[in-house]
């Protein structure tokens, strides 16, 4: 099963694996490549035309290079889904090298009553992991674990 996700550009796309799912994501730019990662791991948990950017949320993580920022990166996101349960809705990547990120996320706590998750993401894994250029811009790939 793929899923795709339309907008004015392309942004990212879902993958199907065994027991498991993906995300393509694609970028003019690193930072809006990492920008557009999160919004597909979002994509994954829960509906998000239904977070509303009321919100800030400062993060910074580190990896020994960019395949490993990018892990940590989606995972920080989803520690603060699971214990915070905190719901990002805008990924505003604002320091990026290939060992740190710093990014302003704009969303919402979760409210029951509003927020409905289609499916729990375990962990984003190593498995698959790539981060690389293209002639236009980047891509990078992830698979998480349902």
């Amino acid at each position: 099963m793929e899923a795709r996700y339309r907008s004015r550009q392309k942004e990212f796309r879902l993958i199907a694996t065994t027991a498991d799912m993906g995300i393509v994501a694609y970028g003019r730019t690193l930072p809006e490549l990492f920008s557009h990662a999160a919004l597909g791991l979002m994509a994954i948990t829960i509906d998000p035309a239904d977070i509303r950017p009321q919100m800030e949320m400062a993060v910074s993580v580190q990896g020994a290079n960019r395949e490993e920022l990018l892990l940590h990166w989606l995972n920080e996101l989803l520690y603060l889904l699971e214990v915070e349960e905190f719901l990002g809705k805008e990924f505003i990547v604002e320091e990026l090298s290939d060992t740190h990120l710093r990014a302003v996320i704009r969303g919402e706590k979760r409210d029951p009553e509003r927020h409905h998750f289609r499916r729990e993401v375990k962990a984003v894994t190593y498995h698959r992991l790539q981060v690389r250029a293209r002639k236009t811009g980047w891509e990078a790939q992830v698979i998480v674990d349902l």
